[in-house]
């Protein structure tokens, strides 16, 4: 009790450099629960905190899905790629890569296909599009899909691809039950996403990421690996692509994607 008090104290005699409060502070840095973990940091509009707290309670879910994996490639200058595996409701882990060039991270990628087979793998194209380019040539285009976070959404009422991969991606959150493992700094990369006034055109807009990077002093590398799983519709579980293929002949568009 006499360490935590001193600790508090410490960080109250810094709060005017933090903005933070030296108990609030202590709960993020020394939690005991999920929920403590990222009360200090949480300024979106986007989950419920009791919501988001839930997801990183260990359940059972049996889960038949395929895999998706998100991969937030580090451009140039950065030194830290950042892979999500998803399994449907469960998002299996996140694997953190530094200091790799860019073949070295095609062979990585190409090393967890083999692993684990994924249905589609969706990659940020944005700073390092060599990585997404060397696959395709590979012949791995039918399961790699690049992807481009100021492109266009397919939703219109997304400002851009980067606000609607969140927002779907909040509401598999909010579709308990789900998890995903304890990691501090996803909570907090995760936690700074704010919605925006609507533009001109009434288009849902998210809080740019250098302005979160000027906030936590780091890129959001694994929140947004986890929001590339959510970037385009994919078809998880066999029953639901028989119906579909059912059904093609009064449809158009990718069997998997759907568009």
């Amino acid at each position: 009790m006499n360490w935590r008090a001193s600790k508090i104290s410490l960080f109250d005699s810094l709060k005017k450099e933090t903005g933070i409060s030296g108990l609030v502070k202590f709960c993020q840095e020394y939690p005991a629960c999920p929920s403590e973990a990222f009360s200090a940091t949480i300024e979106s509009d986007l989950v419920d905190r009791d919501v988001l707290a839930a997801a990183f309670e260990k359940k059972e879910i049996e889960e038949t899905a395929r895999i998706i994996i998100g991969i937030d490639i580090a451009g140039s200058g950065k030194d830290k790629s950042v892979f999500c595996i998803r399994k449907g409701r469960i998002v299996v882990e996140f694997l953190e890569f530094r200091g790799l060039l860019t073949d070295e991270l095609v062979q990585k990628t190409i090393e967890l296909m083999q692993r684990w087979q994924p249905v589609k793998v969706f990659i940020d194209k944005g700073y390092n599009p060599g990585v997404y380019d060397r696959l395709r040539t590979l012949r791995w285009g039918d399961i790699v899909v690049g992807v481009d976070f100021q492109g266009r959404a397919d939703e219109q009422k997304y400002f851009n691809k980067r606000a609607e991969m969140y927002y779907r991606g909040i509401e598999w959150i909010e579709n308990q039950p789900c998890y995903i493992p304890y990691l501090k700094p996803f909570i907090e990369e995760l936690c700074m996403q704010q919605r925006l006034p609507p533009d001109s055109s009434g288009k849902i807009k998210l809080r740019s990421k250098d302005d979160i990077r000027k906030k936590i002093k780091r890129s959001t590398d694994y929140s947004d690996a986890w929001a590339l799983t959510f970037a385009y519709n994919v078809f998880l579980y066999d029953d639901i692509e028989e119906e579909y293929e059912d059904e093609e002949q009064f449809r158009q568009g990718d069997l998997i994607t759907g568009y």
